[in-house]
């Protein structure tokens, strides 16, 4: 109902808002102190049902904390009034009414709690936070305040039955009224729902009428019947409120003479009392069974939309496989057909260099532009050509030896690093894993090509080891490392260096960007993770993780 009367809500002045709240505490608050002070019993200890302290403190759970002090000023003004009105003093007015406002907000602040914000009562731990905080511990501090100020005002009541009988009218209401007037403003409901509580409750008020106008004890079966067929037919909120109707029926029939005081030989006061907690055993037991079922429905719905999701990303799957091979096909395909135009391209531009000697300068330069930029397109080529094949065909992995790959790597890459002045440095021995060798190989030497290009311009280093397992990995996973000392990578650009032709310092070295985007690939494939840590002018670390058969480094 709250979100339903948002949006008007929200239309009104700052001000407007604030005085709508505050009317409408005091106005309800009012209303159902003046129907508790018709149930006093005889021997003058006061309401053994008092409906307004689970009017407020339902406000105060439904409402954000922005709108507290209207709901407790207008409880306060009306308590004050109400007690002005049955000729107590300012003084005990007064007393009472702070009594009335630090209990319902303790209540509201130990449910909030349980709950991380406006509580749900159609779920377990949101209702017994409400029934263990505004229902138990806030009605007895509030019981201990109103003994302070009875005992200031000079009553001769004995302050343990005053703060018991306290105690229990505030927490049965709150269990009857709170959960009623909460589930009403905070729960979605449906046309189902609205009818058939509206006719649950009219059923049971007239049972639980005709109950206490025969007095016909037998029939007392109907109404714990109907609440049960509520609880499995219509929810949590269905209940609070049949349950609710039936409780001020009761105690309405209570109050007239028609209880059953008499035949259980007790005061009429006392009749009121037992008749209210028997209703409040029951409407509690009616609640867990109805929040019980509230949530196996949630647990059957979740179950089914999660069975429609994974359905949904197993069919989104296969698309996206059958996509991503089209992609690998059609990069496949159009790289290796436009190689051949191109070299004839490049190979007509070579031949008119050679028997044009004549030209002008100008003719010549852009003749070795058009054979550089072929030479240039063929390396994009070739590279979109080797990052599609990666993706085509089986794997059929076999135990390799990381150690002896690394061996013929730092051979290919020799005269580069000699060039580069970079020193090829190896951290222990590298593990046996389960994967492709040539594959693996390719990884490694793009690994180490890679940092050597960017490598620092001070001692030069690269760097091969078994590190840790990064968070994430198998047990029976491992990890290697390949660590430079060179110009590192910004942050906000780590996440960039394993897409196809991404290159970060583009002056700085040759190369398309296709090295990293294929270690990516292949790493992938091989059912591993591939990453990097970097910082800016201090050199990169770029790992990947592979399954590894044998724990023990292979000799």
């Amino acid at each position: 109902m709250l979100d339903a009367l948002g949006p008007a809500f929200a239309r009104l002045p700052v001000a407007a808002r604030h005085g709508l709240v505050f009317l409408v505490s005091g106005l309800g608050y009012t209303a159902a102190a003046i129907t508790a002070m018709s149930w006093f019993d005889p021997n003058g200890l006061g309401p053994s049902f008092f409906p307004a302290a689970g009017w407020t403190v339902a406000l105060l759970c439904a409402l954000a904390r922005r709108w507290w002090p209207a709901v407790l000023l207008g409880a306060a003004v009306a308590e004050v009034a109400t007690d002005l009105a049955t000729g107590l003093s300012v003084t005990a007015a007064v007393g009472y009414a702070v009594a009335n406002t630090v209990e319902p907000a303790l209540g509201a602040a130990l449910t909030r709690t349980v709950a991380h914000g406006r509580p749900d009562l159609s779920r377990r731990r949101d209702l017994t936070g409400f029934l263990l905080g505004a229902a138990l511990a806030a009605p007895l501090v509030g019981g201990l305040i109103g003994a302070l100020v009875a005992a200031l005002a000079g009553t001769d009541r004995p302050w343990y039955l005053f703060v018991a009988r306290w105690w229990l009218g505030d927490g049965l209401a709150v269990l009857v009224v709170g959960t009623a007037v909460l589930t009403v403003l905070t729960l979605p409901w449906t046309r189902r729902a609205v009818l058939g509580t509206a006719a649950g409750t009219v059923a049971a008020v007239g049972v639980t009428a005709v109950l206490f106008w025969t007095q016909t004890l037998v029939l007392v079966f109907l109404p714990v019947l109907l609440l049960i067929w509520v609880a499995l037919r219509l929810g949590v909120a269905a209940v609070a409120v049949v349950g609710l109707g039936t409780a001020l029926t009761a105690a309405q029939g209570e109050a007239v003479g028609l209880g059953f005081s008499a035949t259980l030989g007790v005061a009429p006061g006392i009749s009121h009392v037992y008749l209210q907690m028997l209703l409040a055993v029951l409407l509690l037991a009616v609640l867990l069974l109805a929040v019980q079922v509230d949530e196996q429905v949630r647990a059957e719905v979740a179950a089914e939309l999660a069975a429609r999701r994974s359905d949904d990303l197993a069919a989104w799957n296969a698309e996206l496989a059958r996509s991503n091979a089209e992609l690998d096909t059609f990069a496949y395909a159009a790289s290796h057909d436009l190689k051949e135009p191109l070299r004839a391209i490049a190979q007509t531009a070579g031949f008119v260099l050679e028997d044009a000697p004549e030209l002008d300068a100008e003719s010549l330069r852009r003749l070795r532009t058009i054979c550089l930029l072929a030479v240039r397109m063929d390396e994009l080529l070739d590279s979109l050509l080797r990052y599609s094949q990666v993706g085509r065909g089986d794997l059929d992995p076999v135990v390799v030896d990381l150690d002896g790959v690394l061996d013929e790597v730092a051979d290919v890459v020799a005269e580069r690093c000699r060039a580069a002045g970079v020193e090829l440095r190896r951290d222990g021995r590298l593990p046996a894993v389960r994967g492709d060798r040539v594959q693996l190989g390719e990884v490694l030497t793009n690994l180490v090509v890679n940092a050597v290009k960017y490598a620092a311009d001070g001692p030069r280093w690269v760097e091969v080891g078994l590190g840790p397992l990064p968070p994430g990995s198998g047990e029976d996973d491992c990890a290697v490392y390949v660590r430079d000392n060179g110009v590192g990578i910004p942050p906000e650009r780590r996440d960039q260096v394993f897409a196809p032709f991404q290159r970060l310092h583009p002056g700085r070295a040759d190369g398309v960007g296709m090295g990293l985007a294929i270690s990516r690939k292949i790493v992938e494939r091989h059912g591993g993770r591939i990453g990097v840590e970097s910082a800016e002018g201090q050199g990169s670390s770029f790992w990947f993780t592979l399954p590894c058969p044998v724990r023990v480094p292979s000799q």
